[in-house]
């Protein structure tokens, strides 16, 4: 199994403490693969720096604070790049 991650939650099997490695519903080998299938996308969606300046990318999410706004290309200054709707992020004060 590859990762379904970023796309889906992978979804793994964990195997009873007393299933041998070479059982064939749980090969050890194949364990050890998905998991570190999931854990480079993780790291590949993330990226290096993740926490930017911050000391956790929790810190960094808790900090966010914005509002949705919808710009309409129907406005007479939107530019005809825009599509119909496109969604900006603004901080709030």
């Amino acid at each position: 199994m590859t990762t379904a991650y970023p796309g889906a939650v992978d979804n793994f099997s964990n195997p009873p403490g007393a299933t041998s490695q070479d059982d064939p519903s749980y090969l050890h080998s194949a364990q050890h693969a998905n998991a570190n299938d999931a854990v480079e996308a993780i790291e590949t969606e993330l990226g290096t720096t993740p926490s930017g300046d911050y000391a956790t990318v929790k810190a960094r999410l808790d900090d966010l604070d914005v509002t949705k706004v919808i710009v309409s290309a129907t406005e007479p200054d939107a530019p005809s790049s825009f599509p119909s709707a496109t969604w900006i992020w603004l901080e709030t004060p």
